[in-house]
């Protein structure tokens, strides 16, 4: 008998291919036709100003020849870091953001790949990311997120590998990054808490303080960031306990935290990790970046042979879905497709829990 014909979704090369594509594309976009990413404009205008000696936070951004539209919403600290694109023309600084890009998320998903044993199906996984809209249209678009969600991958691997100082320096540096967004820190502290990697738990607060005083360093811009800031929170809207029920956010944090410890104690597992990409109750701009956060859990839904509940489960971040939900008119702007990433994203942290939680005895203990 001749061998079975497999699908060929089964096939590796259509996923590289489809990849490959994806980036060869995109570069062109930037490259050869111009295009600049509708955020990246953000960082440039905002280096630009900061290097010629201008408050960033003013309007006096509408003057600046690669403003587009797109503020700079970061601590003032981070203009120290993202300083050196003023130095670059568009076309370089865009081609080495794409490149940056890709190759920090090859990387993580590699990672992921191999922690949550999928084995020869990084194919999968890739395929995944690539068809997950809103991480897609963040990468589209130049958002910060990808290089947050590197860091966080980073410091995950960091916590499985042997002390060293140099990985304490790395840690540092993840926590420069992830300063731009400190929603972030939640997660990364919670997967070194559980890892018990209290040496990285300092490096990375050392990272964070480490912004706090390079902000400091930036007293003219004070004023304006604040100024700033509070405008912006009027302007984007996002459902999370911050703005839902502030009240309840406390008890939220005890909850999931304790929660986890307890399951902590009575069954350590190697996927206990993921608990830090699921504090998703407790996480401040939780539909803006909830998707990221439990891509993992999709794919261990895949890796447990559950395609139907990986489905059900994605169907919020995978496809058109949330193009037809933000373009809908139930609901004004995008608040519906906010809706629907808070709703999923709690039912997603409730339902990992509860899988951790299941007796396997077939499993042993991790010592």
């Amino acid at each position: 008998m001749g061998q079975q014909e497999t699908s060929i979704l089964d096939r590796p090369w259509l996923y590289y291919a489809a990849a490959a594509a994806f980036f060869v594309v995109g570069l062109v976009q930037r490259v050869v036709v111009g295009e600049v990413p509708g955020d990246f404009t953000a960082y440039l205008s905002a280096a630009d100003m900061f290097v010629a000696g201008v408050d960033p936070y003013t309007d006096a951004r509408f003057a600046t020849p690669r403003y587009d539209g797109f503020p700079y919403n970061y601590f003032p600290g981070t203009l120290f870091l993202i300083a050196p694109l003023a130095f670059l023309p568009t076309p370089v600084a865009v081609a080495l953001d794409w490149v940056a890009r890709a190759v920090v998320m090859l990387l993580s998903l590699k990672w992921l790949n191999d922690k949550i044993n999928l084995g020869n199906n990084f194919h999968r996984v890739l395929g995944i990311a690539l068809i997950c809209e809103p991480l897609l249209v963040d990468w589209l678009v130049g958002n910060m997120v990808t290089y947050l969600f590197g860091a966080l991958v980073l410091s995950a691997a960091l916590a499985d590998r042997e002390p060293s100082n140099g990985g304490r320096v790395v840690q540092v540096l993840a926590g420069l990054v992830l300063a731009f967004k400190p929603f972030w820190f939640l997660p990364v502290g919670w997967i070194l808490m559980v890892k018990r990697r209290w040496d990285l738990m300092g490096a990375l607060i050392v990272g964070g303080l480490s912004m706090g005083l390079l902000s400091l360093a930036l007293p003219q811009f004070r004023e304006s960031f604040l100024a700033h800031t509070e405008n912006m929170r009027g302007f984007y809207y996002s459902v999370d306990l911050l703005n839902l029920a502030p009240q309840v956010l406390p008890f939220a944090v005890v909850v999931v935290v304790g929660a986890g410890l307890w399951l902590w104690v009575r069954r350590e597992s190697p996927d206990l990790w993921l608990l830090g990409c699921l504090c998703l109750p407790i996480f401040p701009r939780l539909a803006t970046y909830s998707y990221v956060l439990a891509l993992p859990v999709v794919i261990l839904l895949f890796r447990e042979k559950k395609p139907v509940v990986a489905f059900l489960m994605s169907c919020v971040l995978l496809g058109p879905l949330p193009w037809i939900l933000r373009d809908s008119t139930l609901m004004e702007g995008e608040r519906l497709e906010n809706w629907a990433l808070f709703l999923w994203s709690t039912v997603a942290m409730v339902a990992f829990y509860a899988y951790l939680w299941r007796p396997d005895v077939s499993k042993p203990r991790v010592q």
